[in-house]
């Protein structure tokens, strides 16, 4: 591979990282929206970062002899009076006028050279690996239809199983994923505790599948707003000014009012 090309295509892609660390500027160890983004970032790399006292790390590669990349990730308490500059630190009294914004890209940008960058680029500079990718999902979509289709009449002997041996078993299988996908007992009280939520919103005849959305969407929505509004710096303008947004936003409006609207005239025809 030719480092140096591959470190010009993503030139912009650094710039823009480094740009929005250096405008969320934290100082100390107290550092949450820059472990937020340095953690989304490794993750839209295909990494799997993990917390580390107060930073995050990330292997790449298989287990073996390692080489340790480090940056520093936190600002001085500076107020920064470059006002001309777009991409200034919006919090008072922090400013990366240290270099740390830049070391933190660099290594992200370490991550992209060395690894796969989860984007358009991956179609260029890893083609052979997209194949193999497309072709497992083929072979696997296959597989599934087959299993299922010749399964059906197996899996609905499940049903013959009585509530007291299955639904034990259906937990247990769900706390051994819980811990499976965190290593973290974490996640194990996280299913218990949402379990026990999800009784007593069946007790009190309170709809699940919102909740259930906005536990799944929300994680993804924040990530994405945070984004949008570094990208807008700051400004919840462009929600309303491009069309694609706003086309969502006024649907969204127009079924919640619809919603409320059939729901008031129900409740008068029924009192």
């Amino acid at each position: 591979m030719d480092f140096w090309k591959r470190a010009q295509e993503l030139k912009d892609e650094i710039t823009q990282n480094r740009r929005c660390i250096h405008q969320n500027a934290e100082v100390g160890l107290n550092l949450p929206n820059t472990k937020a983004f340095v953690t989304e970032k490794l993750r839209e790399y295909g990494l799997k970062p993990t917390e580390c006292g107060h930073g995050v790390t990330a292997t790449l590669g298989k287990p073996g002899k390692t080489l340790l990349l480090r940056a520093d990730m936190d600002a001085l308490p500076i107020q920064e009076k470059n006002f001309d500059k777009p991409y200034r630190s919006q919090n008072d009294g922090a400013m990366h006028a240290c270099g740390h914004d830049a070391h933190t890209a660099m290594l992200l940008g370490a991550f992209m050279i060395q690894g796969l960058n989860a984007g358009p680029l991956l179609f260029t500079t890893n083609a052979d690996l997209c194949y193999v990718i497309f072709g497992a999902m083929a072979i696997c979509t296959t597989l599934m239809l087959v299993i299922e289709y010749f399964g059906i009449p197996l899996f609905l002997q499940t049903l013959k199983v009585p509530q007291g041996i299955l639904l034990p078993v259906i937990v247990m299988l769900c706390c051994v994923g819980a811990y499976a996908s965190g290593n973290k007992m974490f996640c194990v009280w996280t299913v218990l505790i949402f379990g026990a939520v999800g009784y007593l919103f069946n007790k009190a005849d309170i709809p699940a599948p919102p909740f259930i959305l906005g536990a799944v969407l929300g994680p993804m929505i924040e990530s994405n707003l945070r984004r949008a509004l570094q990208m807008s710096r700051g400004s919840f303008l462009p929600f309303l000014t491009r069309p694609v947004s706003c086309i969502f936003i006024l649907a969204s409006v127009a079924i919640i009012v619809t919603t409320v609207i059939s729901q008031v005239r129900s409740a008068k025809k029924e009192g």
